[in-house]
């Protein structure tokens, strides 16, 4: 999982920042789309409102985020 982990991040990571993080959302610019992302958590799930799925490299980019671990503890 590391290896992919770490694969994912070289290939993606250069093109996304994170915005911010904020109640049940994180905000990612997209640089390869230049456009804003919304990844947004309910349900227990994580939702990305561009690719409209829950396994995409937004998801993916956001769950790297240690902020993220506050969102699934609440």
């Amino acid at each position: 999982m590391a290896l992919e982990k770490d694969d994912f991040l070289k290939s993606y990571a250069p093109f996304l920042s994170k915005i911010t993080v904020s109640g049940n959302s994180v905000i990612i610019r997209d640089e390869k789309l230049q456009r804003l992302v919304e990844v947004i958590y309910r349900d227990n799930k994580f939702w990305c409102d561009v690719d409209e799925e829950e396994c995409c490299v937004h998801v993916h980019f956001a769950l790297a985020l240690p902020e993220l671990a506050e969102l699934q503890n609440k």
